[in-house]
């Protein structure tokens, strides 16, 4: 199996080298948890404790894969209030989520601590993992920012989680 090997470059802390599996549709059950339930591979990878059995190793890659690609999201999306830079946030203003850029003047009245990055990691806060309307509008926000239809195919959302992971560590350089 050939694998393509990622740039290295630091992002706020966070290296970017990984190795990027090649696309496999044996793996398709992988690609689809991530946006029907991103929970159930994320302790899929905690069972693997990073070290799987015999002939698992290959689908530990594409869930690794998954998990550090879907840490922190590019956006293409701009933001709602200025239209000039694109979101990089949201917030919950009234049971809906109110995405925004880095820009301070479109972050002024939504203090630091209801901030939540534009990423997967978010389904575990507590906000998410207890409201099934907030995994929801969550799960469209991202499937958004990835240029994703309402049901991707396994294959897209491995082709725009990789195409997403490229541009992160691009633009951290």
């Amino acid at each position: 199996m050939k694998k393509h090997h990622g740039s290295s470059s630091k992002d706020s802390g966070r290296t970017c080298q990984i190795t990027i599996p090649t696309y496999d549709h044996r793996y398709d059950d992988v690609y689809n948890l991530v946006f029907c339930n991103f929970l159930a591979l994320a302790r899929k990878a905690e069972r693997y404790n990073f070290s799987p059995k015999n002939g698992e190793a290959a689908r530990f890659d594409h869930i690794d894969f998954v998990l550090k690609s879907c840490s922190n999201l590019s956006s293409g999306l701009s933001c709602p209030r200025c239209h000039k830079a694109t979101i990089k946030n949201f917030r919950i203003k009234d049971g809906r989520l109110v995405p925004c850029c880095g820009n301070p003047k479109c972050r002024s009245g939504c203090p630091s601590d209801e901030l939540y990055p534009l990423s997967f990691d978010v389904f575990t806060a507590p906000a998410f993992a207890s409201s099934i309307d907030m995994q929801k509008q969550l799960k469209q926000l991202l499937r958004e920012a990835l240029g994703l239809p309402e049901n991707p195919a396994p294959d897209r959302v491995y082709v725009a989680l990789k195409k997403n992971y490229e541009v992160s560590c691009l633009t951290a350089i």
